[in-house]
């Protein structure tokens, strides 16, 4: 299985090779934000990839971070934990990823896999304040539980990371007590983490600096998520959804404000594959379907405007009679966009 560490350094490159320095420094700040030294490791990895461009790219991002810091080249790999948080959830222990039957006790105990590797999930979830068992139970039971079932759950976990990343490393990471548990995050890295920082940096970045600077930051941020919070994981009393919720938010924001920067430039192609794209994950955003339909309208692609529309006013029950309605933004710009034609109509 491949290392995805290196991976996530990869989809960096662009950005720390950028012409304009401030999107190398927010690049480089949220890599060292994230993995601290390690990032270094990572890129200097990537000297030897069998791309060329891949190999020039990543010296001129050590050149770059060489700008920003006085940090000085590690060559030791990373070795720990890694999760994927962002879509169907993985974790990685080093550079191997733990399959459905690593979550399993070797003697085959009753603690199934799902159970365990919820119980781990909302540990990750917790993050450094932890949980109490009665939070965990109920969590990955999403209801009654006996204190057994929750004992032989825990005692697999812990069989788990044991064989997988030795026991030192669970007795630094993992702190059990009689009522308390906490999966400490210095020992292990996600990609929602990642997310969060480098969505964090573009909206800095745009408040100080204007949307332009801030677009490959945002683009980088849309490309990292990789899909709605910990999917695959039974959610039982549904804990993950509030963080759920604002995840895909931010990802939203991030498409809303790419959409418009692409349709600032006139690359209406690239705005009309980015709103679609933030639809699959919200088809009734209307700010992203505003900038569809300009999109669509500069590509004189009115059938799609006519669908897109018609679709939208269904799903939200749109009454063009209703006052209240008119006020709806994608109400408004179809609206224009009518009005607009019907004068052009009538001019020729």
């Amino acid at each position: 299985m491949e290392d995805p560490c290196p991976n996530l350094a990869r989809l960096y490159l662009p950005l720390l090779a950028n012409a304009q320095p401030l999107v190398r420094r927010q690049a480089c700040m949220i890599l060292l934000g994230t993995y601290g030294n390690r990032a270094l490791t990572y890129v200097r990895r990537l000297i030897d990839d069998v791309d060329p461009q891949v190999r020039q790219n990543a010296r001129l991002a050590l050149l770059a971070i060489a700008e920003v810091t006085e940090l000085g080249v590690t060559f030791q790999p990373f070795r720990g934990m890694y999760a994927q948080c962002l879509g169907r959830m993985r974790v990685y222990i080093d550079q191997r990823e733990i399959q459905a039957q690593g979550w399993v006790q070797a003697d085959h105990g009753r603690a199934g896999w799902q159970k365990v590797q919820g119980m781990f999930a909302f540990l990750i979830h917790s993050g450094r304040r932890g949980a109490t068992r009665e939070a965990i139970g109920n969590a990955v039971w999403g209801g009654p539980f006996s204190a057994n079932s929750l004992s032989r759950t825990f005692t697999t976990l812990r069989q788990t990371l044991v064989k997988n990343c030795g026991p030192t490393f669970v007795e630094q990471a993992l702190m059990m007590s009689d009522d308390y548990c906490i999966l400490d995050p210095a020992y292990y890295h996600t990609d929602m983490q990642l997310f969060e920082h480098t969505f964090d940096a573009a909206v800095r970045l745009e408040h100080e600096s204007g949307l332009e600077l801030a677009a490959p930051i945002y683009s980088q941020a849309m490309h990292l998520y990789g899909g709605p919070y910990m999917a695959d994981v039974p959610r039982g009393s549904g804990w993950s959804q509030q963080r759920r919720d604002h995840l895909m938010n931010s990802f939203m924001i991030a498409a809303e404000r790419m959409a418009e920067h692409t349709y600032s430039q006139r690359q209406y192609k690239q705005c009309i594959a980015i709103c679609t794209a933030a639809l699959d994950t919200d088809e009734a955003a209307d700010e992203i379907i505003v900038w569809l339909i300009r999109a669509y309208a500069e590509e004189g692609r009115q059938a799609e405007i006519e669908q897109l529309y018609r679709r939208y006013a269904r799903s939200l029950r749109i009454d063009l009679y209703d006052p209240v309605d008119h006020q709806d933004p994608v109400v408004q710009v179809y609206q224009s966009l009518g009005r607009i034609r019907t004068m052009k109509n009538s001019s020729q």
